[in-house]
């Protein structure tokens, strides 16, 4: 296969499993992931800002991430909150975790590219869905564990940070 040929074949692969697994994870009922609710919570409610503020500097880079909800009918935008009311909040918050196991899946489909690249291709694959998806797995954490801080002190419109809004 010429190179043209393979860069095509791989970009078009990307697009593919990029959009398939987000319209996968779209159409995923709440139901269902009110039951992953418990596995984030467990492993983030603990957590500091501390990993995302100082060492990824969250705060430099948050604003160049795209949003890619608007690519569906019903997404749910996740660029800047629209609401302090609780529910909005929960449902926020919600949305970060499908949010992050849509782009878990994509990262990990990386390794897909070995079955019809060589393994240099296919590593350099990897890597790009590693470096395309981190950032946002990153960055719906943060999101997270913010909103879940918030709505957990009780007043949640007095709790706002500015840069939230």
């Amino acid at each position: 296969m010429r190179v043209i040929e393979i860069v095509l074949l791989n970009a078009f692969a990307w697009l593919v499993l990029h959009m398939g697994i987000a319209w996968l994870g779209e159409k995923t009922h709440k139901s269902i992931l009110e039951k992953t609710l418990p596995f984030f919570k467990k492993n983030q409610m603990g957590s500091g800002l501390g990993f995302y503020e100082k060492f990824l500097q969250i705060k430099k880079w948050k604003s160049w991430m795209p949003d890619g909800s608007s690519l569906f009918k019903n997404g749910f935008t996740k660029k800047n909150l629209k609401s302090t009311n609780l529910d909005y909040l929960n449902e926020f918050a919600l949305e970060t975790c499908r949010g992050e196991i849509v782009h878990w899946v994509v990262l990990l489909s990386g390794f897909l590219f070995f079955l019809w690249n060589d393994a240099p291709i296919a590593w350099v694959m990897v890597a790009y869905g590693i470096f395309a998806n981190l950032p946002c797995i990153f960055l719906l954490q943060y999101n997270r564990i913010r909103i879940w801080r918030i709505t957990s002190r009780g007043s949640v419109a007095n709790s706002i940070q500015p840069d939230m809004k």
